[in-house]
């Protein structure tokens, strides 16, 4: 689909493209893709994560930081035994583990390996297929003893958080006083299920604005089309 979409791109003279890669395709694909969009002389900033192989602007998430600030919170609020959940098995995953067991050393917290969770690309049109398997996972946490139980969980989207707290609600099970849930998201919440998340977020806005200021710089020359230049986003 992402194939499709660059071919339109050229197809119609675009002056530049920002964008998110796909996280479902190996990096030679990516490669080949994102190059052409290069060959054509059709700039790219890339969105939150690069692509190894890849030389173009990146306006980078801190990932690491993410999910360290999401423990954070949780540590905060008293919480020891974290569970984590994610969408796909992203590369960027990884980096939020890193910064979750960071957190969680300073005091002696723990993230235990069969606590983190990925579900494969639960987009809105795949919900009914991966609602299954997290319901499963979902009370396979809540049937363990009290003390081996997550208390917290980290999701890695708001999207996903949703999902969490609409089911726990649905069981009867008290968020936060049961189990409490932290997810990184935009900081412009769209609807009422994310308004009530406690979250880590950026500002989607800023990104857009800044993509902008960069494709900017591309068109006019003053930044090199294939200059890795990083921009990392406050959160």
């Amino acid at each position: 689909r992402q194939a499709e979409i660059i071919l339109q791109l050229v197809n119609k003279k675009v002056a530049g493209v920002a964008m998110v890669p796909t996280t479902t395709s190996m990096p030679p694909v990516h490669q080949v893709q994102l190059r052409y969009l290069q060959k054509e002389n059709v700039p790219i900033v890339m969105l939150h994560r690069g692509v190894e192989g890849v030389k173009a602007p990146l306006i980078a998430q801190p990932f690491e930081e993410i999910g360290y600030r999401a423990a954070q919170r949780l540590i905060d609020a008293g919480h020891r035994h974290i569970a984590y959940l994610a969408l796909s098995s992203q590369f960027v995953n990884k980096e939020h583990v890193a910064g979750i067991r960071r957190a969680l050393d300073t005091v002696g917290g723990v993230l235990p390996d069969e606590s983190i969770k990925l579900f494969e690309i639960m987009q809105q049109e795949d919900v009914a297929n991966q609602m299954p398997v997290l319901e499963a996972t979902l009370r396979q946490m809540l049937s363990q003893p009290v003390e081996q139980r997550p208390s917290g969980i980290i999701c890695s989207f708001d999207y996903l958080a949703e999902c969490v707290l609409d089911l726990l609600r649905r069981w009867g099970v008290s968020v936060p006083g049961e189990l409490s849930i932290v997810s990184f998201g935009g900081a412009w919440r769209s609807n009422v299920l994310s308004e009530q998340l406690s979250a880590v977020t950026v500002d989607e806005r800023e990104v857009g604005q800044r993509a902008v200021d960069v494709l900017s710089q591309l068109v006019r020359g003053s930044l090199l089309i294939e200059q890795e230049n990083r921009w990392v986003m406050e959160l």
